[in-house]
């Protein structure tokens, strides 16, 4: 209803669930009741479903801890479908299915969200290097101000590249694509290795192992791409990119670890006729770029779901407080950008792709954290050292985590990946999820498996879109992003200066562009301190692209509601169909009895037609309208309706003690003598129908004209 909070909204829908649920239960019980008295009255349906009503599609102002669109989502299938383990363990398989399903959706939304947060249009450019025309044997060999340096941990939000692809970790983070052996010779050379060719930039199916790259470029400093591999690195259309290298200092004589980039002139370029040089389109490195990655895996999303979950990898990896702190803090934010509600007004972005106001609500107390997220936070850190985790809904009991077969596990389904079907991935997922509550420690400590397989799945289902968000947010993905932000900001800048210096009286509009400058410098300041850091300084880019990640589960979950809700519909307007069938004939009857009465003293004074042929037309307009939208009472019948009483709820309690007596079931007062509280709930039932009617009830109403009019039919409503 308009005008009700989110919180109340979400009330009266699971009350509503609740109410449709006790229905059907009611409606089946009745039937077979009846069946069995050899009674014919009721013809329920046969659909038993318990399901419920629609989702709302939340977002917008927040909350501390606020209830995200899949807790609401989950909260009302529990209602409907039931709060038990088999719920959870079909929904789980939801929702990986969306996973392995989902790869097109998610890399449209990066493609679109890294656009947006570029603040780009369509023709936005930069200035590319022509490698074909310059003559030097490595772009290292540039002056120190060319290129673009990008520190390291900017893109490297989790430590990913300081793990080595052989350790167990690096099985699962790193792609399974090896670069062994593929080592290449000098661009003037005629003669390439063939290991490139199978990869996307040069033509193959495969995707670039770019996380494995940047690892290895890092294990070779001041060796660029094309160095290492006799190549630059192309885009899926085979146009090139960029080379780049890893350094300790960058273009101010700042120590630091950093990748020093060079944007290449991608050959179809437009080139100016004031400089010569060649412009090259952003959008369109961006999409050729995200190309020839892919932009997730599953085994790092269901290793980092399952960390999440269970802390297994920060138990077997030995991770820092700090470093725990920290994820602790981004995984509490990713969730607080779940719980964020938007509004349906639409902003027009220079790019002509609309979108919302992501950022309504959001300020600096967003980031803030509470003392009870720093305690929490603590009770994380507690288990972690304990190698426990802890289940809130199961008594906070904590249970041992077998985190070397967790880590088995999920490297053996990184290795066997590329060999399963569909339906086997998402079954080898739905096993490494159940061998979390197999653990024959847990049965000991806490044998309601039930309960802890329910809470496992529901927390999986809830953590899902978060762990593949962070997936997402790797170095292969935040590299060309932020390339793109130095390179647009430094652009931004340059031609500021050129106008100031080249015309004073253009200082305003110079300082307009130094304005969106620095917008786009303030996400890109700096560096990037931590994964937190990376949220504040992002918050547009990552708000967005989380928010319409978990929309895509969401809405596949809603689809299974929208199924429910026909099926329960089915079976309650099929019933209220019969009702209101039933009800009508009643009144019908009731008022051709009245009729009777009336006709007797009206005849003899009135001349009017017979009463038989009035019930005639009566029986034909049944006949009539049986097939059509529903029966309506004749008008001339109407005319009786103010010699009834009107509902009256303690007639029908009345009538309601009759029916139930001819069930055999007892209505009297209980053995002890006390009150039988069965009639207080009838009589309940029914002054809550007449609120109901009181309400929203009508009335079909007859207007009795001089001839030549007659009888006119009308609505009205009863007091």
């Amino acid at each position: 209803m308009p005008g009700l909070s989110i919180p109340q909204q979400q009330e009266n829908i699971q009350n509503r669930i609740s109410a449709l649920k006790t229905y059907n239960e009611v409606a089946k019980a009745q039937k077979s009741v009846l069946d069995k008295a050899g009674s014919s009255f009721s013809d329920v349906g046969k659909n038993v479903s318990s399901q419920l009503n629609k989702i709302e599609d939340l977002k917008k102002r927040y909350d501390r801890s606020p209830l995200t669109s899949m807790d609401r989502m989950l909260d009302f299938l529990s209602g409907t479908r039931g709060n038990g383990p088999e719920t959870f363990r079909y929904l789980r398989k939801v929702v990986i299915q969306a996973l392995t399903e989902l790869g097109p959706e998610i890399n449209k939304i990066l493609k679109e969200e890294t656009i947006k947060a570029l603040g780009c249009t369509q023709e936005q450019t930069y200035t590319g290097i022509n490698v074909d025309n310059i003559q030097i044997q490595s772009l290292n060999l540039l002056p120190v101000s060319q290129g673009i340096y990008i520190p390291v941990k900017n893109i490297d939000l989790s430590g990913t590249l300081k793990i080595p692809p052989t350790s167990w970790l690096g099985k699962i983070y790193y792609e399974k694509e090896s670069l062994d052996g593929i080592t290449g010779t000098t661009k003037n050379s005629n003669s390439y290795f063939s290991g490139l060719d199978s990869f996307k930039p040069y033509g193959g199916p495969i995707n670039y192992p770019m996380n494995r790259n940047l690892f290895d470029g890092i294990s070779n400093p001041n060796s660029t791409f094309e160095q290492r591999f006799g190549r630059y690195y192309n885009g899926k259309s085979g146009n090139k990119l960029l080379d780049y290298s890893y350094v300790n200092e960058n273009d101010l004589g700042e120590q630091g670890d950093f990748l020093r980039v060079f944007l290449l002139d991608r050959g179809s370029g437009t080139t100016t006729t004031q400089t010569g040089l060649t412009l090259n389109n952003v959008s369109e490195f961006v999409q050729d770029y995200f190309e020839t990655i892919q932009i997730y895996s599953l085994p790092q999303v269901v290793a980092t779901v399952v960390n999440y979950l269970t802390n297994f990898i920060s138990i077997k990896a030995n991770i820092g407080v700090g470093k725990l702190e920290e994820q602790s803090k981004f995984a509490l934010l990713m969730n607080r950008i779940l719980g964020l509600c938007f509004d349906e007004r639409e902003e027009i972005d220079v790019s002509g792709i609309s979108k919302i106001g992501e950022l309504d609500g959001v300020d600096e107390s967003f980031f803030e954290f509470s003392e009870v997220d720093l305690r929490n936070i603590e009770l994380i850190l507690s288990d972690v050292k304990q190698g426990v985790v802890t289940f809130e809904d199961c008594d906070n009991v904590k249970l041992p985590v077998n985190v070397d077969q967790l880590a088995d596990e999920i490297v053996t389904f990184s290795e066997t990946l590329s060999g399963q079907s569909i339906p086997q991935q998402v079954e080898s997922i739905e096993n490494i999820i159940d061998s979390i509550t197999n653990n024959p420690q847990w049965s000991l400590l806490y044998p309601n498996n039930a309960s802890l397989s329910m809470a496992v799945n529901r927390n999986f289902i809830k953590q899902l879109p978060i762990a593949l968000a962070s997936s997402i947010l790797s170095p292969k993905v935040l590299l060309p992003i932020f390339t793109m932000f130095k390179e647009i900001e430094k652009n931004v800048s340059e031609d500021a200066n050129d106008v100031i210096n080249q015309q004073n009286e253009l200082i305003k509009s110079a300082n307009t562009i130094l304005q969106s400058g620095t917008t786009i410098g303030q996400q890109v300041a700096g560096e990037i301190n931590d994964s937190v850091d990376f949220i504040k300084k992002n918050r547009a880019f990552v708000i967005a692209l989380v928010s319409k990640i978990s929309a895509l589960f969401v809405e596949r979950l809603f689809e299974i509601l929208k199924r429910d809700i026909f099926n329960l519909l089915e079976v309650i307007i099929r019933d209220v169909k019969k009702s209101q069938t039933n009800k009508t004939i009643e009144i019908i009857l009731r008022l051709v009895q009245l009729g009777y009465i009336v006709a007797r003293f009206v005849t003899d004074y009135r001349k009017c037609k017979s009463l038989l042929d009035e019930i005639s037309l009566l029986l034909q307009l049944i006949n009539n309208t049986v097939s059509g939208a529903g029966f309506r009472i004749p008008p001339f019948l109407n005319l009786f309706s103010g010699l009834l009483p009107g509902f009256s709820p303690e007639r029908a309690t009345l009538n309601l003690i009759e029916e139930l007596e001819k069930l055999g079931i007892p209505t009297g007062p209980m053995p002890d003598g006390s009150p039988n509280f069965m009639n207080f709930f009838s009589k309940s039932v029914f002054s809550g129908m007449d609120k109901e009617e009181a309400q929203n009830g009508k009335v079909e109403v007859a207007l009795l004209l001089p001839p030549p009019y007659g009888a006119i039919p009308g609505v009205g409503k009863k007091f």
